[in-house]
Order: C-alpha cells, then structure tokens, then sequence
C-alpha cells in the first residue's frame, strides 16, 4: 500500500468509526485507530462484548466488529464502568497485545469515587478473590476457589464522607477492584453489586458506577512504539457528575501522541 492508498485507508476508518454511539446516541470517543489497534473511551452503562443477556443492549465490540470485521477484543471493562479500551485489528495484534495483558506489561491507573476515606494516603491490597460459590456474577474474598490479586491505592483528596482514589490494578481479576474497595470497608460510590445501600432517592442523579479507566500505557503490537492514553469521564460536561469529577481533571496527564506510524507497518 502506497502513500495515498493509506491516507485514503485512514480517512475512510476515521469516518466508519465516527457513527460509534453510546446507548443515549451520543458519539462515542475515539482516541486512536490505525492499522492494527483501535482506542476508544468506552461509556458507562454499556458492554465491552455481548453478553448473554441481551437486555443491556449493544456492546462496544459488536458495534467496532460491524464496521471492521477484523477487529478483536484482547481486555474488558465492566458494562458499568466508563474509560480507555483498547482493540486489536487482526489476528497478530491481537495475540501480540494479549501477550502483554496477560504478562501485566500493561499500565493502567483508574479513578474512583468511594465511601468512607481511609485514614492513611497509599496502600495496597492483596486479598484473593473468586467467583462467588452460590450467587452469580458477584466475585468474594472468601470464595472456596480463589486467584491472587493485587491493588494499589492512592487518596487523592475527599469530601465529607467520599475520597478520590487512584487506583492501579496489578493483576486483572472479574471486579477487582469493586470488590477490592469494598472488602476494606471503602465500597466505590454508585456500586450496585457490592456498595453498601442502595443510592436513596435524593441522589438517583447520580446513578452510576463512579469508576473509570483513566489511562492505558501499552507497546504498539507492530511499530513498538509506546502508547500512552488518558480521557476524562464522559459525563464531566455533566452539571450534576461534574462536581465530582471535576476533583480529578487537574490530575490528568494529556495523552502523548504517538509518532507518526510508517504505512507499511
């Protein structure tokens, strides 16, 4: 493929994957697309893939498998967690970039909003967590079958009875860091798995999971290059979540963009 031919390429994937949309019909961010990988900032409230349930509606992968039938999906978010997701195209990326998830080459750091602050500013938690042995899909610290997983924690500020954290998952278990924050007694504002109550009435306006997947650091499948991406919530713009998130907008470093990728890469 020749200069212009990729240009043309390239023009053409920018306008397919500009019709993306949330489940309110609002264009859905897209932070990077090239030949073999595709960054998206996923909304909260909607899949990554499929489910088996349909009533939560189109994922994210099946509206990016519509447009390029080669694309795959090499990690996940929660339907109800907002942020960075990263895509393969094509069957090396994806093995290449699923080498490095599963080797935790992977940097991600998360933001969450969560009860009861904790009276030190870093920590890290260690506790095993598995699937829960009579109630699907919660995941415990005291299953009977558990896997080894770790978090680290920052305190980013507080108010009242809510504090920022940023939080860095070492490993990638189901929930983790749902279940996580909840085992030490900080469950993340919004949780409607693990959180302590449901939200009373007066704050339904805020009825959503208050964690998103603020950054991604990983090696280009094919260039080698390093990529490095970070986006603010969607509902930031949003008066009534934006006192909240707001707290962090200072904290985000700007993505770095990446070198101009060669056509024949």
């Amino acid at each position: 493929m020749n200069t212009e031919e990729a240009q043309a390429q390239d023009l053409s994937d920018r306008q397919c994957i500009s019709t993306l949309v949330d489940h309110r019909g609002q264009p859905i961010p897209v932070l990077h697309i090239d030949y073999h990988c595709i960054v998206v900032n996923k909304p909260h409230n909607m899949l990554s893939v499929p489910a088996h349930s349909d009533h939560l509606g189109v994922s994210l992968f099946t509206q990016l498998l519509a447009l390029f039938p080669e694309v795959r999906c090499v990690h996940r978010l929660d339907y109800e967690t907002s942020g960075v997701m990263v895509f393969a195209r094509g069957k090396k990326a994806e093995r290449l970039l699923f080498e490095q998830f599963r080797n935790r080459v992977v940097e991600k750091k998360y933001w969450a909003i969560c009860h009861q602050p904790p009276t030190t500013q870093l920590g890290e938690i260690t506790l095993a967590i598995g699937k829960d042995d009579v109630s699907s899909p919660y995941q415990r610290t005291h299953a009977l079958k558990r896997k080894a997983a770790k978090t680290l924690w920052h305190k980013m500020g507080y108010l009242h009875n809510l504090w920022f954290a940023e939080l860095r998952p070492i490993t990638g278990r189901t929930h983790q860091l749902r279940v996580h924050l909840s085992a030490i007694g900080s469950p993340i504002f919004g949780d409607p798995l693990y959180g302590p109550y449901p939200i009373a009435p007066r704050h339904t306006h805020y009825q959503r999971l208050y964690l998103h997947a603020a950054e991604i650091q990983f090696v280009h499948p094919v260039s080698q290059l390093h990529m490095h991406f970070t986006c603010l919530p969607a509902d930031i713009a949003d008066h009534l979540s934006a006192p909240l998130w707001q707290h962090f907008e200072s904290h985000l470093v700007p993505s770095k963009p990446p070198e101009v990728l060669s056509f024949d890469t």
